[in-house]
């Protein structure tokens, strides 16, 4: 990530010795930046992608708690697009904290971004305990996923709009499926264009993790 960050560097420092009389060459640096920027986003996704992994350590981890945590990070974007979080008996789950709550947090940022215009967001978490392992449920009303996508939005790289249209790395989701699937889980969508999508994911309990045979639930 430092070269890109010294590209950027240097290509604002140049920029500032451009005569005013030159647009054109202004122009063509503004689109460095920007295109260096996302590099960067880009390196620092694939970076935190690698982290992720099934040795990290685990505890018991309230949910109720990271979201309350989470409400206060996001708080200036849930408050710019007038997104209602809504939430309640939200289980207390066996897990790495930081995955868990970059879980959280990329479906949520997701439904924000995905939002439809002129409707104020509202997104619903839910779960159900289904003994061996709690089904987490994320219920948003934004523009909704293509039937023929809905399985290759967990890809790495995956974007299903341009940088222009709405600004992203593509990696979010599969990161997302790469936490679930170290905590012996699974992670699915349903979801309707100009409606909205439903994210459900599972998260094996204590006692089911701990034992050296567990199969992944089957998705329903």
């Amino acid at each position: 990530k430092k070269p890109t960050l010294e590209l950027i560097r240097l290509s604002k420092s140049l920029e500032n010795t451009i005569p005013r009389d030159l647009p054109m060459v202004k122009d063509v640096f503004a689109i460095i930046n920007q295109s260096s920027g996302r590099m960067g986003d880009l390196i620092e996704s694939v970076f935190e992608y690698s982290k992720i992994n099934e040795e990290s350590p685990k505890m018991d981890i309230d949910c109720r708690e990271i979201l309350c945590e989470l409400e206060i990070d996001l708080f200036y974007e849930l408050k710019r697009t007038r997104t209602l979080l809504q939430y309640d008996n939200l289980p207390t789950i066996y897990g790495n904290k930081t995955e868990i709550r970059m879980l959280f947090q990329n479906i949520i940022s997701n439904a924000i971004k995905y939002s439809k215009p002129n409707t104020i967001p509202v997104i619903t978490i839910s779960a159900e305990n289904k003994e061996t392992y709690w089904k987490i449920i994320i219920e948003d009303n934004g523009i909704g996923i293509d039937k023929n996508f809905q399985e290759k939005v967990f890809e790495i790289f995956q974007k299903l709009h341009n940088n222009k249209e709405i600004p992203g790395t593509g990696i979010g989701l599969a990161h997302c499926k790469k936490i679930v699937s170290n905590h012996k889980g699974d992670i699915w969508v349903d979801s309707e264009e100009g409606v909205g999508s439903t994210f459900y994911f599972t998260i094996a309990t204590k006692e089911s993790y701990t034992k050296k045979e567990y199969n992944q639930p089957v998705l329903f």
